[in-house]
């Protein structure tokens, strides 16, 4: 019963959502996943401050998500241009994102792991549309070529 619902409710979702947008928040879940733990790692282990830890899994979560989009999401390599672009469009939206991660956690006093979770909610439909229509755009082996 529990298989027979998930196939259906994974059906509804392609149709709906299609098949860029699943991958692109698998693969942003596995990288959120990771920055949550390198944010947790680096502030209760090493003793960083949790914005110093949060902007250091900025980096490295944010070259894994652009390899697991090239590959796997667009299928799309962009080489260093396309890494250029797709840090340039993730700067305003992790701006807000860590604005709003100081705001929750130093302000309102909501726990540091749980602030950057709200942030990433919000910020990732922004995210995709920047993405699907910017980065990769449709005529993603035309990007491709020009970036070689």
């Amino acid at each position: 019963m529990v298989l027979r619902f998930w196939s259906f409710a994974k059906r509804l979702a392609l149709r709906l959502l299609g098949h860029q947008l699943i991958r692109f928040l698998t693969v942003g879940s596995i990288g959120a996943l990771i920055g949550l733990a390198i944010l947790y790692a680096l502030t209760e282990w090493v003793g960083l401050f949790y914005m110093v830890s949060a902007v250091i899994g900025w980096f490295i979560v944010s070259y894994l998500v652009y390899l697991g989009n090239c590959g796997w999401t667009f299928k799309s390599f962009l080489g260093f241009r396309g890494f250029a672009k797709f840090l340039v469009s993730r700067a305003g939206t992790t701006i807000a994102g860590f604005g709003l991660m100081a705001l929750l956690t130093s302000g309102l006093g909501i726990w540091y792991m749980l602030s950057p979770v709200i942030g990433t909610l919000i910020v990732t439909g922004f995210n995709f549309l920047i993405a699907k229509r910017w980065i990769w755009k449709e005529n993603a082996g035309e990007n491709a070529k020009k970036s070689l």
